[in-house]
């Protein structure tokens, strides 16, 4: 399957973001996923929770977790590979340039980087992990009810 390119209106400017090809994503998933443990199912909680500004907030007291958890340096070097997926009105994105004075900007365009290249990972996951949050439910729900007769 070949890399895809999607586009998002972010600030009154059209983004577009190339997925990354499948060894460099998983370079990074693993890295994040390493890195990150409990912290990255609240990302990705968010990211697809994220089909409108509503969830902004949610989103980035996620990334903000994510970014408490990895080296400074690391994190950075993620942040800006992330970012150079995307181009910003047809050109590429020159970092310091862009977001100089505009950092929410820079996670605005991070956040979007990621949808694009974990979307089918991130719905997979929590399909999983909400499967297995309705069973913990149902399974605490059957032994309370157990327990009080």
């Amino acid at each position: 399957m070949a890399c895809k390119t999607e586009k998002k209106e972010i600030n009154g400017h059209e983004y577009s973001c190339t997925q990354l090809p499948a060894s460099e994503a998983i370079k990074i998933q693993l890295k994040l996923t390493n890195i990150l443990g409990e912290s990255l199912g609240s990302v990705l909680g968010a990211l697809v929770a994220k089909r409108d500004e509503d969830e902004d907030s949610s989103l980035k007291s996620a990334l903000g977790s994510l970014g408490s958890k990895l080296d400074s340096q690391d994190f950075y070097d993620l942040f800006v590979k992330m970012i150079n997926t995307c181009a910003k009105d047809g050109k590429r994105i020159n970092f310091e340039q862009e977001f100089s004075g505009n950092i929410l900007g820079a996670w605005e365009v991070f956040i979007f980087a990621l949808q694009v290249n974990y979307q089918d990972f991130i719905d997979g996951l929590l399909s999983k992990a909400q499967e297995s949050e309705l069973l913990q439910k149902l399974t605490g729900a059957v032994m309370t009810s157990q327990a009080s007769h």
